[in-house]
């Protein structure tokens, strides 16, 4: 199994990213199959948590927020890496060959900071799997846990996003 680029389309930025604030990302890419795993991965930038939602007919949460910083009123962990996985999403419709929409839905509860966004933000599809034989491997808060501990890892040593992903496969279990 390996980790490939996905080619998407990343949105601006909207809402308000001044905090307090809420601040919405989309994300669009063509799906290959209804079950492939799909990583994203960003590096935050004052974003206090993070949820996922899908375009049917309306947007619909597909993922409850998760925590990126510890403590939005401290900057110790505001700039790390992250990888959310589609295993942890609950998913509604990804339909073969259909393009799919999501948006990323940023906020920050504290007024300490001027502004908050994720930057450099890349999505990544697991080849050679899919989501029921993955999901069997690990819950999503694993799954997290070890793709953010491996995007760390990689941002220290000073490599890329991308490669960040290829190695947290090599954490499982």
């Amino acid at each position: 199994r390996s980790w490939v680029s996905l080619e998407a389309a990343v949105g601006v930025l909207e809402g308000s990213a001044s905090c307090p604030g809420k601040a919405y990302l989309e994300l669009v890419w063509k799906c290959r199959s209804a079950a492939d795993v799909i990583c994203i991965v960003f590096k935050n930038s004052y974003c206090a948590n993070v949820s996922v939602e899908q375009f049917v007919n309306g947007w619909v949460q597909i993922m409850k927020p998760v925590q990126l910083m510890e403590d939005s009123h401290c900057e110790l962990d505001a700039q790390s890496w992250h990888c959310l996985c589609s295993s942890a999403w609950r998913l509604t419709q990804f339909r073969a060959g259909e393009d799919v929409r999501v948006r990323l839905v940023l906020c920050q509860p504290s007024g300490l900071w001027d502004d908050f966004s994720v930057h450099l933000v890349s999505l990544h599809r697991l080849e050679g799997s899919d989501r029921d034989d993955f999901q069997k491997q690990s819950d999503g808060v694993g799954l997290f846990r070890r793709c953010k501990e491996a995007a760390a890892q990689h941002a220290r040593a000073g490599l890329v996003p991308s490669r960040s992903v290829v190695s947290a496969v090599e954490l499982l279990p």
